[in-house]
């Protein structure tokens, strides 16, 4: 082998051999592959549209009772009857019908009434249970027997009957108080006007003039009174 071909060998060699090491340096380290990206979190189903079929629950309202009977229990321990029926529309209006009886007796008279109350309230809650502004105008009429000794005269006692008759307008305030049972208690007071009027039904000279002396004060009391204690039932 020339000396030429020696050196162009070991030149070929050398560069083979200084590549494959440069190769080897530089070759790129493996990249690790990159992680998966994370699932996408899975949409919440949507809702299933409402059946418009399907009745839905909910709070029903208690139906408001509409009447009520009501009983004044007191009034029999001073021999006053008495009994009211009301019939309440919407909006709190109340229409009132009443009924009443009285009697008392005494040593010199005894007396009884019988009457009747027409009335309009107005529930100021709309409700049973509420208090209430009223009017009302009743009418009455009774009679009575009244003795009378004549001590100047020394004449036997005297026995008169005496005819009464009452008109009242009156205004009054009061308050129901209605349980879910239907049971209420009902108060009531009011005052206004009055006419009153008593006849004697006599031609006896005393008798007249007891009837004038009444009717004279009467008139200096045109007033009249309304009261209510009761306790009833409504439905």
């Amino acid at each position: 082998m020339s000396a030429a071909r020696f050196v162009s060998a070991l030149a070929a060699v050398s560069t083979f051999a200084f590549a494959g090491v440069a190769g080897a340096q530089e070759a790129p380290a493996p990249v690790a592959a990159p992680a998966p990206a994370p699932a996408a979190a899975a949409a919440p189903a949507a809702a299933a549209p409402a059946d418009a079929a399907t009745p839905t629950l909910g709070v029903i309202a208690p139906v408001e009772r509409e009447n009520s009977i009501n009983l004044n229990p007191l009034g029999a321990l001073v021999g006053s009857y008495s009994v009211n029926y009301q019939h309440l529309f919407k909006g709190g209006h109340g229409l009132l019908i009443e009924a009443d009886y009285a009697s008392s007796s005494g040593s010199d008279a005894d007396t009884s009434s019988w009457g009747g109350l027409l009335g309009y309230r107005w529930h100021i809650n709309g409700t049973q249970n509420s208090w209430f502004l009223g009017l009302s105008v009743d009418y009455s009429v009774g009679n009575g027997t009244a003795s009378i000794t004549h001590m100047q005269t020394g004449q036997p006692t005297s026995k008169y009957t005496m005819d009464i008759t009452s008109l009242g307008v009156t205004g009054n305030v009061g308050k129901r108080w209605q349980m879910d049972n239907g049971l209420n208690v009902t108060l009531r007071v009011g005052a206004g006007y009055g006419k009153h009027t008593v006849d004697s039904n006599s031609t006896d000279p005393d008798a007249k003039k007891a009837e004038k002396s009444l009717n004279d004060l009467l008139e200096f009391f045109p007033f009249a009174v309304d009261g209510e204690l009761s306790l009833g039932y409504s439905f």
